[in-house]
């Protein structure tokens, strides 16, 4: 089946790469748009997968998800944000693919829009890794709100980086040449916050500085929920007007700016009781982005440790296969910060050239309790098949039965591959593989 003219030419007219796209993959026409953007080469009858990614096989196939995949059992569109490492750097494709329903109501082609998120966009400048699905949504929900000046709500305990995540929205937002400016909100007096805003007062009596000086960036409260019930007030009157004037002055200033907050406490429980204004909760909370904590990433540690070892202030030091192992088994509650702080003193006091499980077992702070399943690791939403094929999997086949689960502790003993390719030669996410071998206590040299 072909694409009509009609249907082509409204195509062509958009400004953002299109495909459409048959259920098997292969491409019946590609927009203008998207022959500037991947060449000017004939894609019609070539395969998504081999133009986009440069894979002989379906994504599926390949340990990726498939938005096609998904729209094709949903009979709805499906987003998809995938991380690719490129040379000098890495890049993020941003895929929504819509079914385009026959007249029996049955999809006839698949449009497939591709946002390309190259450079800096999306996590590279602010150190974040997205290997992960909770990371992956995350970055995905925040290309959603560049382009806005909503108010946006960081939410996620100590040291997940929430600052770096607010930091990404605003380096990839009309403001990112302007400032980026910190408050913290723990002992922030109105004097602080309004020489911050209005600029210091001089000798002479007059205001310099401030934001109304330097308009255009972006405003981070870090743990709104400690603001005072005073400067609450003054927050709220910022968001709603744009505007700030000093106490006792009848003179209000205009500030460019847009206002990010952060908070690890559950703001609704504080409004609630009554630590925290209603109006504030109301304005914060209607673009809330939850950051995952590193236990919920496991996915994400690799390149972590990978990326602290190589920039971290301790020499660097190789981490050996065992010793990534050690750190997707050990529970991490203090996040990414603790994950630092370990691998930074293990660098800094090991006498050993490179750091195995070992090593860095002598550089716990404290023996750890039993690798157990008192860790919360996610539910996975799909799972790749022993066919290769991605699909949605229902709450009973989540988990392994007891003699699948032997066979995979028997499996594991003379496995020579990845922790990867041995959860999707048993059909199951690697975050799963890595409970099961906490549940057993499994350890490398047992």
């Amino acid at each position: 089946m072909s694409v009509d003219q009609t249907f082509r030419t409204v195509l062509d007219s958009l400004d953002e790469p299109q495909l459409i796209v048959r259920s098997d993959y292969t491409i019946a026409y590609a927009n203008q748009a998207f022959r500037r953007r991947f060449g000017l080469v004939d894609h019609v009858g070539r395969r998504c997968h081999e133009v986009l990614f440069h894979e002989l096989q379906p994504c599926s196939v390949c340990g990726e998800a498939c938005p096609l995949d998904r729209a094709l059992v949903s009979n709805q569109a499906e987003t998809l944000l995938r991380r690719e490492l490129v040379p000098g750097g890495e890049r993020f494709l941003e895929i929504t693919v819509t079914p385009v329903p026959d007249a029996d109501g049955t999809p006839a082609f698949f449009m497939e829009r591709v946002l390309v998120r190259g450079g800096n966009t999306f996590g590279a400048g602010a150190g974040i890794v997205a290997r992960s699905p909770a990371v992956r949504a995350v970055l995905q929900k925040l290309s959603r709100i560049t382009s806005l000046d909503v108010p946006v709500l960081f939410v996620g305990a100590s040291g997940t980086g929430k600052e770096r995540f607010a930091k990404t929205l605003h380096e990839n937002s009309r403001r990112a040449a302007n400032a980026f400016i910190v408050m913290n909100c723990d002992g922030l007096t109105e004097g602080a916050f309004e020489a911050e805003c209005l600029g210091a007062v001089d000798g002479s009596g007059r205001r310099q500085g401030g934001l109304a000086a330097q308009p255009g960036g972006t405003l981070y409260f870090d743990e709104v929920a400690l603001l005072s019930k005073p400067l609450q007030r003054r927050l709220v009157q910022l968001i709603e007007s744009g505007m700030v004037r000093a106490c006792g002055s009848a003179e209000a200033r205009a500030v460019d700016y847009r206002i990010l907050c952060a908070t690890k406490y559950d703001l609704r429980e504080r409004t609630l009781a009554g630590a925290f204004r209603k109006d504030l909760y109301y304005l914060l909370s209607g673009c809330r982005v939850n950051v995952p904590c590193l236990n919920d990433r496991i996915e994400d540690i690799e390149e972590l440790a990978q990326e602290i070892m190589r920039t971290g202030a301790a020499p660097q030091k190789p981490l050996t296969t065992n010793a990534i192992d050690y750190l997707q088994l050990r529970r991490w509650d203090g996040n990414v910060r603790e994950l630092e702080a370990f691998l930074e003193r293990a660098a800094l006091f090991s006498d050993a050239e490179k750091l195995d499980r070992a090593e860095l077992e002598k550089f716990e702070e404290e023996p750890l309790a039993a690798l157990s399943e008192q860790r919360r690791v996610p539910v996975p939403t799909a799972s790749v098949g022993l066919d290769g094929s991605s699909e949605a999997v229902p709450e009973a086949r989540r988990r392994l039965t007891a003699t699948q689960t032997a066979a995979l502790m028997k499996a594991l003993s003379e496995w020579n591959g990845s922790k990867r390719a041995l959860a999707r030669r048993f059909g199951i996410s690697e975050r799963t593989l890595y409970r099961l071998l906490r549940k057993h206590n499994y350890s490398e040299r047992d």
